[in-house]
């Protein structure tokens, strides 16, 4: 049996770090995914799915994730219960976000505080030797 999903879209809105009370790193956000076909009408729909995500993953997305942030999440769906009323239950699935990749950093400009810039590192220069062979 498999319990997997891999997801790439952009982050909806700003995601926050969240703390349980025994002290877990959490956050909650939101993946705006398109889908791969158009409708009747010739759009492209899109669905907004809720993920959690916990511990550095969680401290990672908030760090480096902004709204419209390109991300790809692999992770898994986890059924959650708890009580609503006196003896009634309720049971939904949390889609669990266990692996992250940015594909695109969140955009640095001139009103970007420079403890939220993050830094994007340049492709390495080719060397000068790499042009000439030495026998």
């Amino acid at each position: 049996m498999l319990n997997q999903f891999t997801l790439i879209g952009r982050i909806a809105r700003q995601p926050s770090l969240q703390t349980t009370r025994e002290g877990i790193s959490y956050t909650r956000f939101t993946l705006a995914v398109r889908r791969h076909f158009k409708n009747q009408a010739g759009q492209y729909d899109t669905d907004f799915v809720q993920l959690i995500s916990w511990n550095k993953v969680a401290e990672r997305v908030a760090d480096f994730c902004s709204k419209g942030s390109l991300i790809s999440v692999n992770g898994r769906i986890q059924m959650r219960s708890f009580k609503v009323e006196k003896e009634q239950r309720l049971t939904v699935p949390d889609v669990v976000a266990e692996n992250v990749t940015f594909l695109q950093m969140k955009k640095m400009t001139d009103d970007t505080p420079s403890h939220e810039k993050v830094p994007i590192p340049s492709p390495p220069l080719p060397s000068s030797e790499e042009g000439s062979s030495s026998n």
